[in-house]
């Protein structure tokens, strides 16, 4: 089950669905109140997400990390349907991954998985 803990600052909804204690972590923002539907559409990413991200770290820092991505958060914007990666992760990683990730995962993945499945409103 995915727990979801939001807070409400400045009329944005964040709230962040994490899994497993020591993996990556899930910023969500959306300027729309989480409903049923949208909460949905937040998991079915999620699932599609974190195997490809965690593929995509592997493949470029286990060495350095010794495959603890504990330390990696990213924020996902529903509004704009996009993904970076959050300052919160160490500079050094978000300097060596930064343009790679921005290709692969959000303009090779995420981009299309909002035009092929986001709720009407998010």
């Amino acid at each position: 089950m995915v727990e979801f803990r939001g807070l409400v600052k400045k009329n944005v909804v964040h709230f962040s669905a994490n899994r497993f204690p020591t993996s990556m972590k899930f910023q969500w923002n959306s300027v729309n109140h989480i409903n049923e539907e949208l909460h949905k559409f937040c998991v079915e990413l999620e699932y599609k997400l974190r195997p490809r991200i965690t593929r995509f770290l592997i493949s470029r820092l286990e060495k350095e990390t010794g495959g603890d991505f504990s330390n990696f958060y990213f924020d996902i914007d529903l509004n704009l349907g996009q993904i970076s990666i959050s300052d919160k992760t160490p500079r050094k990683f978000r300097k060596k991954i930064g343009k790679e990730f921005d290709h692969e995962i959000n303009h090779l993945f995420v981009r299309r998985f909002f035009e092929m499945n986001s709720p009407a409103t998010y």
